[in-house]
């Protein structure tokens, strides 16, 4: 029977409705590729098509005798420039400021068809190691209050380029949906004198019930009121609140655990679009009073959010989310889905 959780961290309650997950087009199903670009601007040879390199890594035992393994470049269609400062206005009663901020672009790899199935974990940590270049440097930027990364798969996930890519988005405002995480930890944290996520980490190893797989140092479970179906989260066991912190090692681990989670979900539900984004602490730049002592109570993480159904006119109404699957049922799938896979 369909049942309200509500969630710790925002605050916001989630209507889990399982016998709906059996309707006719209850999941959106991701379409089949139309074939390759021949001029794919981000395939080697085409190098000319994009904007200036910030950074590569060679090509490596991975991709030998290719020109390179992964490439950082600025988006040549940026969400925001970084041209003309910040600059902020009022008309009347309404508040606005210029598109400031940076957008780039991670070529993950030389190969058209590449992607999370196929790269080798070696290759997902240089991935990784790029991703934590670019946050540090972009955090330093005058004006930057927070960074997003993300990734999308499938063309009803959202990449005009099938070519496997990710953004990385340095912004001048803390968007809305962390600012809510911020306080709902704060919160918590000014309530119990502890990490909320810690506290969530430490119920979900010791229930086990949404728990997808664990190594020495990151967690991935289903969230209790997760907004989508086989919404998954992983987020370090250790109290850390900004992704570009994490050590060599742990890079190493979560390069494993993404492989395997990615690998299982797409397993699972037969490769179905999706998106994952990190959410990390906002930088020392952020002004906002609730976030003076951030690195006490935010706890970074990644959620890993499968494309399967579609919003209505009852959520936008509303502003709740309809999950037609009950976490414990989604995580006992990818779990099985887990061990399969690494049996192969």
């Amino acid at each position: 029977m369909p049942e309200f959780r509500r969630d710790p961290i925002t605050g916001a309650w989630v209507i889990f409705s399982p016998e709906r997950a059996g309707r006719p087009g209850s999941f959106v199903k991701n379409p089949p590729e139309q074939g390759l670009m021949p001029d794919c601007p981000f395939c080697p040879g085409h190098e000319k098509n994009t904007p200036v390199e910030i950074m590569h890594f060679p090509g490596s035992l991975e991709y030998p005798g290719r020109p390179w393994a992964l490439r950082v470049i600025d988006d040549n269609q940026p969400l925001l420039t970084s041209t003309h400062g910040i600059h902020r206005y009022g008309e009347g009663m309404y508040d606005l400021m210029s598109g400031f901020g940076f957008h780039e672009l991670v070529v993950e790899s030389p190969i058209h068809t590449d992607g999370y199935l196929t790269y080798l974990e070696s290759h997902i940590r240089n991935i990784l190691l790029a991703y934590q270049s670019r946050f540090a440097e972009l955090g330093r930027q005058e004006g930057i209050q927070q960074i997003l990364i993300t990734r999308n798969t499938g063309r009803a996930g959202g990449p005009y380029h099938i070519h496997p890519h990710s953004h990385i988005v340095a912004l001048p405002i803390v968007p809305k949906r962390i600012f809510e995480e911020c306080l709902g930890c704060l919160k918590y944290y000014k309530f119990k004198e502890r990490c909320l996520y810690c506290d969530i980490i430490h119920q979900e190893t010791v229930d086990r019930s949404r728990l997808v797989l664990e190594n020495e140092e990151f967690v991935a479970f289903c969230a209790y009121a997760g907004r989508f179906p086989y919404e998954v989260v992983i987020t370090p066991k250790a109290h850390w609140s900004r992704f570009e912190h994490i050590r060599p090692n742990e890079i190493a681990l979560l390069a494993q655990m993404l492989k395997s989670v990615l690998t299982a979900v797409k397993r699972h539900l037969e490769s179905p679009p999706l998106s994952f984004i990190f959410h990390t602490a906002p930088t020392p730049q952020a002004q906002q009073e609730e976030l003076s002592c951030v690195t006490k109570y935010y706890h970074w993480h990644i959620e890993i959010i499968p494309k399967l159904t579609r919003t209505a006119g009852f959520e936008w109404g509303s502003g709740f989310y309809i999950n037609p699957v009950l976490p414990e049922v989604a995580a006992r799938a990818l779990r099985e889905s887990c061990k399969s896979t690494a049996a192969v």
